[in-house]
C-alpha cells in the first residue's frame, strides 16, 4: 500500500510539472505574434512618444522554486526535501503609474520528512497559498521597474503519511522583484515572496496587460496640447506688443492664408513622398515672404486604425518630419512648431478607405496674423487653434 501511495505521489508531481511547463509554453507562444506586432509599432513611435501609461488590468503566470521548512517537532524526524517546483497565477489592477492592487494563488510543491533512524520517507507536506495585497513599482530605466508587494493571505497544507496539522495558517506576506516591460501589453517579472517562516518562493512570471487606459492618456495629451497652445499664444501676444508701433494693419486675412495641400502619408508611415516634398517647396517660398512676426504650426493627423496613443505618437512624428523638411528649405526652426493631433480631428469618415486616406494629413496654421490685419476676428482659424475634443 505504501509503495502504491508513493507511486501515486510521484506520478502526481510529474503530471503537475508537465502541466505547468505546457501552460508556460502555451502562454509564450501566445505572446509571439502580438509581441512582434507591438515591437514593430514601437519602432515607429519616435523621440519622446514612449507610452508611459499602462493598461490597468493584468494577469500573470509564473514558474520557479519554493523553499519549505516545516518544523518536525521531533528528533526522530528530519527534513530531507526543503524545495520544490512552484507555480503562481495572479492578477491585479493598476491605479496609477506606481500603485496596484493584486491577488495571487500559488502551489509551492511539497516538503518531505524522513525517519532519522531508518532514512525512510515518513511523510509529505504539500503547500498552497493565496492572498491579496498592494504592489508599489518604481522605474529605474526606460523599460525596467523595481517593485515591492505586501498583503495578507493564507497557507493551506495537505499531509500524507504523517499525522500533523498547521498551527497558524494566516500570514502577512512581502515580496520584492524587478519587471521588464518588453512591449506595450506584455512584461516579464522576477520576484521573491516571503509568505511565512516555512514558505518562500522565487518565481519568473509572464504578465499580460489589458483593458483601456484611454481616459488617462487623453487627459495627458489634452494637457500637453493645451500647454503648447498657451505657449504659442504667449509668444504671439508678445510679438504683437513689440511690433504694434510699427505694423500697418491694412491687409486682410486672405493676404496671409497659406494652405498645406497635397501632403499626405501612407498607412503607418511618416515618410514624405516626392510629390509631397514638391508641394512643400512651393509652400516654403510663400512662408519666406511673410513677416517674421508670423509663426507657423504644423499639425499632423492620422486615421483611427490603432490605439489612440500610437496614433498620437505617429502624428507627432509626422508633424516633426514636415517641420524638419520646411526648415531644410530655409524656414528657421524658431518659427515652426510641430504638433500631433492623433485621430481626434478627422475631416472624413474613418469607416471608408477614402476617408482614412484623407485623414492621414498635415495642416499649416499661421499664428500672429492678427498683428497685421484690421479685423482679427475675421480670421480666428488662423490665429487660435480649436480645442482638442476626443471622439
Amino acid at each position: 500500500m505504501a509503495n502504491e501511495q508513493m507511486a501515486g505521489i510521484i506520478i502526481s508531481q510529474k503530471v503537475k510539472t508537465v502541466a505547468l511547463a505546457a501552460a508556460m509554453g502555451s502562454m509564450l507562444s501566445m505572446m509571439a505574434l502580438p509581441l512582434q506586432a507591438e515591437q514593430s509599432t514601437d519602432n515607429n513611435a519616435l523621440d519622446d512618444t514612449r507610452d508611459d501609461i499602462r493598461d490597468p488590468y493584468y494577469i500573470g503566470l509564473g514558474i520557479g522554486a519554493s523553499f519549505l521548512k516545516p518544523e518536525t517537532g521531533s528528533v526522530a524526524l528530519e527534513l530531507t526535501q526543503d524545495s520544490d517546483f512552484a507555480y503562481k497565477v495572479f492578477g491585479g489592477y493598476q491605479f496609477d503609474d506606481n500603485w496596484a492592487a493584486e491577488f495571487f494563488w500559488s502551489d509551492m510543491g511539497q516538503a518531505e520528512i524522513s525517519s532519522t533512524s531508518t532514512g525512510n520517507l515518513a511523510g509529505i507536506i504539500e503547500y498552497q497559498s493565496f492572498g491579496v495585497g498592494a504592489l508599489y513599482q518604481y522605474p529605474i530605466a526606460e523599460s525596467w521597474d523595481v517593485f515591492a508587494t505586501a498583503g495578507v493571505g493564507r497557507l493551506r497544507n495537505s499531509f500524507q503519511m504523517i499525522n500533523a496539522e498547521r498551527v497558524e495558517d494566516s500570514f502577512i506576506y512581502g515580496g520584492v522583484g524587478v519587471m521588464w516591460n518588453m512591449a506595450k501589453t506584455w512584461g516579464l517579472r522576477a520576484e521573491y515572496d516571503y509568505y511565512d517562516t516555512d514558505a518562500q518562493a522565487l518565481t519568473f512570471n509572464v504578465v499580460k496587460r489589458f483593458g483601456s487606459a484611454t481616459p488617462r492618456r487623453i487627459a495627458q495629451l489634452e494637457e500637453k496640447v493645451q500647454q503648447q497652445e498657451e505657449q504659442l499664444a504667449a509668444v504671439s501676444a508678445a510679438g504683437a506688443v513689440a511690433g504694434s508701433a510699427v505694423v500697418d494693419k491694412q491687409k486682410s486675412c486672405d493676404d496671409y492664408s497659406i494652405e498645406l495641400k497635397g501632403v499626405m502619408f501612407a498607412k503607418g508611415s511618416i515618410e514624405l513622398s516626392e510629390q509631397s516634398k514638391q508641394n512643400l517647396d512651393g509652400i516654403a517660398e510663400k512662408m519666406m515672404k511673410l513677416p517674421e512676426g508670423i509663426t507657423f504650426e504644423v499639425r499632423a493627423h492620422t486615421d483611427d486604425v490603432g490605439t489612440e496613443l500610437y496614433n498620437y505618437s505617429l502624428s507627432l512624428a509626422r508633424a516633426r518630419n514636415v517641420r524638419d523638411y520646411l526648415s531644410s528649405q530655409g524656414i528657421p526652426l524658431s518659427r515652426i512648431e510641430a504638433h500631433g493631433y492623433g485621430e481626434w480631428r478627422p475631416k472624413e469618415n474613418n469607416k471608408t478607405q477614402a476617408g482614412r486616406d484623407t485623414n492621414r494629413r498635415a495642416e499649416l496654421v499661421l499664428l500672429g496674423v492678427e498683428k497685421y490685419v484690421e479685423d482679427p476676428d475675421s480670421c480666428p482659424e488662423l490665429a487660435t487653434p480649436s480645442p482638442l475634443v476626443p471622439r
